[in-house]
């Protein structure tokens, strides 16, 4: 099985924030996308998954832009 899921998330914070020497108004836009695979073999005790996943951040404070992108590999065990 797979599956793919995505968002969009778009913050407005009600005070200022420091930015170097001033105060500036902080506005963040984030996307995030996220692929996973799963397989149970015949014994369904037994799942396995892979998953990679990947966020970015785009803020008008510099300090909070950020890409990230992960990936995951395990089993879960079932009785």
């Amino acid at each position: 099985d797979f599956s793919l899921t995505g968002s969009f998330r778009q913050d407005r914070y009600l005070d200022k924030v420091p930015e170097e020497d001033q105060y500036m108004w902080r506005n963040d836009n984030r996307w995030a996308a996220l692929l996973r695979g799963d397989y149970t073999p015949r014994s369904s005790f037994l799942t396995g998954y892979a998953e990679i996943g990947y966020e970015y951040d785009l803020s008008t404070v510099s300090v909070y832009n950020y890409d990230q992108l992960r990936l995951a590999i395990g089993l879960a065990l079932r009785y």
